[in-house]
């Protein structure tokens, strides 16, 4: 049988003897989230299996898949809720700040990539896990993802830009700067933390002096 069929087997399988009522769901699939982030912070993504988190949770490799295609879909459903919960109160506080538009900017970038390096299950992904994980989750969710990351710092510049602060910019050229943010993500394995920062640095302060530059 070729792994494909496997799969598919094993998925039949867990179905026929009974299904999980919606509250079994909610309760497993919380399970399987909590106890994927111990073994993903341990183990990173590649060498962590299936098997291990649905042993962890309390029910069998098959009914796994009743939940999550693979692994990679649960890690990136934790790691989407984590980022989505620093960002939210990253923004809520920036809201209560005195600071001028352009600091504020550079603290969101460089909070946002401290975050990124300090937390346990982010930090420890290679270069090699993100290209890894990105070849195998669906391309429109990693699209909507990126969307929404480079969305929020957008509709910032735009709120600065309607209240006078910056002068108008095409959205395009700026969508740029921060797909260029999220490339240097992919580089980390080959520069060490000094070169990193000085990079995240030099764009945010070159991003800033085109939003201050009159056109």
């Amino acid at each position: 049988m070729t792994k494909k069929e496997i799969r598919s087997y094993i998925i039949k399988e867990a179905r026929m003897p009974r299904g999980f009522s919606e509250e079994q769901k909610k309760i497993i699939n919380e399970r399987l989230k909590k106890e994927g982030l111990k073994l993903f912070e341990k183990y990173g993504l590649q060498k962590t299996t299936v098997e291990e988190i649905a042993k962890n949770s309390g029910i069998s490799k098959g009914a796994f898949y009743l939940f999550y295609p693979s692994k990679e879909s649960l890690f990136f459903e934790i790691i989407e809720k984590i980022e989505r919960d620093f960002k939210k109160k990253l923004f809520q506080e920036i809201e209560k700040s005195e600071e001028k538009p352009e600091e504020i900017l550079r603290k969101l970038i460089m909070n946002s990539f401290n975050f990124i390096f300090s937390n346990p299950i982010i930090k420890n992904l290679s270069g090699k896990d993100l290209t890894y994980l990105y070849n195998t989750i669906p391309s429109q969710t990693i699209d909507k993802h990126m969307s929404v990351d480079i969305s929020q710092f957008l509709n910032f510049i735009s709120q600065q830009m309607d209240k006078g602060y910056f002068p108008k910019k095409d959205t395009q050229k700026l969508k740029s700067f921060f797909k260029i943010f999220e490339m240097i993500i992919f580089s980390k394995d080959r520069l060490d933390d000094l070169e990193f920062n000085s990079i995240i640095e030099i764009l945010t302060e070159s991003l800033v002096s085109y939003l201050k530059r009159p056109d």
